[in-house]
Formats: structure tokens, sequence, C-alpha cells
């Protein structure tokens, strides 16, 4: 049984020493030629990244900055310029883009219309003026009845003039200081107005 075995291993070469040290040769060999490989790609790639430097001496140059850029100009800053009153224009003195300085005459307006309020505005401060003195006068007239009729009243001992006429007389005085003071401010206003129509005039 053993002697069958044997020869079919001798047949097939399954016993044979030669075979298995070739095989261990081929797989040393492999290893070898793997490391020899990489060796090589290893040195190859060491060198490709190797960095040269270049020395030179220092030099002054000049260095020029260049800037381009495409779309409209816009200052920085931008003032308005403008009047308080309306009017119509008759001279231009400047035009855009001029230099001015503080003060300097830019237009001139047609005064025409403003004169004519500053008239106006005068005219009825005046007017205010007079109803102060009418309302002064009314304010005597009424302060005179006043007297009168308490004297009148406490001299027939409430029996002339009627309670109704020292009402009346009351009332009235009431009144006439109240006219004044309302004169007075009407033409407080009125010189308000003026004083602006004169600055506008100006």
């Amino acid at each position: 049984m053993n002697t069958a075995a044997d020869s079919i291993e001798k047949t097939l070469g399954l016993n044979s020493p030669k075979k298995s040290s070739l095989k261990k040769y081929l797989i040393i060999g492999g290893v070898i030629l793997i490391i020899i490989i990489a060796g090589w790609g290893w040195m190859s790639s060491a060198s490709s990244s190797k960095i040269d430097y270049m020395t030179a001496q220092a030099e002054i140059k000049e260095l020029t900055t260049t800037v381009s850029a495409t779309g409209n100009l816009e200052p920085t800053n931008t003032i308005d310029v403008g009047i308080e009153v309306s009017g119509t224009i008759t001279d231009v003195l400047v035009d855009y883009n001029d230099r001015v300085n503080a003060g300097e005459l830019l237009a001139r307006l047609d005064t025409t219309r403003l004169a004519s309020r500053v008239t106006s505005s005068n005219a009825a401060l005046m007017r205010m003026k007079a109803n102060i003195s009418a309302a002064k006068a009314s304010l005597a007239n009424a302060q005179n009845e006043h007297t009168r009729v308490h004297q009148m009243y406490a001299s027939t001992q409430g029996n002339y003039p009627s309670k109704k006429e020292v009402d009346e007389a009351d009332n009235a005085l009431l009144s006439a200081k109240a006219a004044l003071e309302a004169a007075i401010a009407q033409s407080a206003q009125s010189r308000a107005e003026l004083e602006t129509d004169e600055d506008n005039l100006r």
C-alpha cells in the first residue's frame, strides 16, 4: 500500500526536493525584485522633488503698481447747496464744479415779490398799532363807564342803575381789556412777519 502511494507521489513529482527548493528561490527572487522596484521609485521621486536655489546680489530698482478700474467716478463727499426762499433767478454767477468760498454770491433772485411782502407786512404792523390805540381808547371808556355806574349804584343804595346795567359795565370792561391784549398779540405777530420778510429780502 505504501509502495503504491510512493510510486504515485514519485510519478507526480510531489516528493521531489528539487521542486520545493525551486519554489523557495522563486519567492525570494520576487521579494528582492519588489524591493528593487520600490527603491528605484522612491529614488526617482526624491530626485524629482529636489529644490534648486539661485542666489543673486540685492539691487535697488523701481516698483510700478498699476490699478485699472471701470465705472463712473463719484466724490467721497457731496454737499447740496440751496436757498431758504424761492423765487425767480435773474443771474447765476457760478457753474458746476466751480470752487467757491464762504459768503460768495452764487445767484441773484428777483426781489420784486419779496419787497412787496415787506411793504405789506409793514402796513399790517401799522394797522395793528392803530388797533392797539383804538383798544386803549375803548378800555379807557369802559373803565370810566364802569367807575360811573358803580359810583351811582353805591350812592343810590342799589336803586339806580339796575343790576343788569352794572353787570353790563363789568362785562364791557373785561371785553375792552381782552381786546387790548388781542391787539397787542396781533401787533407782535405782524412784527415777526415783517422781520421774516425783511430777512428773506436781505
